[in-house]
């Protein structure tokens, strides 16, 4: 089963060690939390890091939703639950503030040059990845002014830049088998009709 926790917990360790093969430092680039806490104030413990965090989840109907059927034992079949996939929309965030801005915007150049060179977290570069769920395809979401807007409101945003990116098709499956039917036998008669 895919644990939305662990993806994102993959995706931010190899984006810090890319960020730290580039540019090392003592403290982590990336910090995988919300931007502010319950009561709307921004955490101080994010202050010169890039936040990583999901901003919306959403239901990709791209495979549609019939469950197979499989041959079972004699003359009965398998009917398993549909897969549901989910695309997880996570937003990489700059928290540096006066003189360190220019490095957030570095940090945030570093994280779209790595998604952009690979945009496919395969099983060869990514195994904890992969082991789960096989290839898991990361793609830029472009916001027009609005929608930005819109999404800063809701995320707490106070002017800092930010990017979005569009996980895809994280699967979530059922049991194998849901419920075993049997096979038709007879079809049973036509209704008869009286004549008129």
């Amino acid at each position: 089963m895919v644990m939305i926790n662990d993806i994102l917990l993959s995706v931010r360790n190899r984006i810090e060690s890319a960020l730290q093969a580039a540019q090392s430092r003592d403290e982590e680039w990336i910090r995988l939390t919300n931007l502010t806490g319950l009561d709307g104030a921004m955490q101080p413990e994010i202050a010169g890091r890039i936040v990583m965090s999901l901003a919306a989840l959403q239901h990709d109907t791209s495979l549609g939703a019939f469950p197979p059927i499989r041959a079972g034992n004699g003359d009965s079949y398998g009917i398993a639950s549909a897969p549901q996939f989910i695309d997880a929309y996570v937003l990489f965030t700059s928290c540096f503030v006066e003189a360190a801005y220019p490095t957030g915007l570095a940090a945030l150049s570093r994280i779209i040059e790595y998604l952009q060179e690979y945009p496919v977290f395969d099983a060869a570069r990514s195994p904890e990845i992969g082991a789960r769920m096989g290839d898991l395809a990361v793609e830029l979401v472009g916001l027009d002014f609005g929608q930005t807007s819109h999404l800063a409101t809701y995320a707490g945003l106070k002017g800092q830049p930010f990017v979005l990116y569009r996980l895809r098709r994280l699967p979530f499956a059922g049991a194998a088998i849901a419920a075993v039917v049997p096979a038709v036998q007879e079809a049973p008669p036509p209704l008869l009709q009286p004549r008129e």
